[in-house]
């Protein structure tokens, strides 16, 4: 965890490694509301590795979503990928999307993400932009033990996330 001069607040650092919590209580409920902001440095490499948020059974589980996001680069917008791998019938290929203002050209530049599940539903929310809705994306019943985010590897001193306000709701 770190304060960093170009954002107020504490923020957690991923560069180049994983963290994860899969020590819950509970496992999340079957219908939840995930957001966390995530931003990164000004001038943050073009094409440097994405940041992947991972939901998960357990370590080695075959079952998982995965939300992906790196930001444009000069004010364009950001790259998002989403996958999941759940088999019988759920869309399982990775599927690409532009994430709204998200950049690399201001001091810190910061989304906000918001992922809702629903039953098989999905929706994903970046900016308050909606990206993607997904109406059969894994099992109603499905219940993750497991969140990390992960960054592959970084070759610049500006290749880092920072990762706030991680918020789960319990939905009806």
């Amino acid at each position: 965890v770190a304060e960093t001069s170009e954002a107020a607040g504490k923020w957690v650092v991923v560069k180049g490694h994983t963290i994860k919590s899969s020590n819950f209580k509970n496992p999340f409920p079957p219908n939840f509301e995930l957001s966390f902001d995530v931003a990164v440095p000004k001038d943050f490499t073009w094409g440097g590795k994405r940041l992947d948020m991972v939901l998960a059974k357990e370590n080695t589980s075959a079952s998982s979503f995965r939300f992906s996001i790196s930001p444009g680069s000069n004010g364009a917008n950001g790259s998002i990928e989403v996958e999941n791998n759940f088999g019988n019938g759920y869309e399982s290929r990775t599927k690409y999307y532009k994430a709204p203002g998200f950049s690399n050209d201001k001091i810190l530049n910061k989304a906000k993400v918001v992922i809702t599940k629903k039953g098989e539903s999905m929706q994903i929310f970046v900016n308050n932009s909606l990206i993607v809705d997904l109406p059969k994306v894994m099992p109603a019943n499905e219940e993750f033990q497991q969140l990390q985010f992960k960054h592959i590897g970084s070759y610049d001193i500006t290749e880092k996330y920072f990762i706030s306000n991680i918020n789960i709701i319990n939905l009806p």
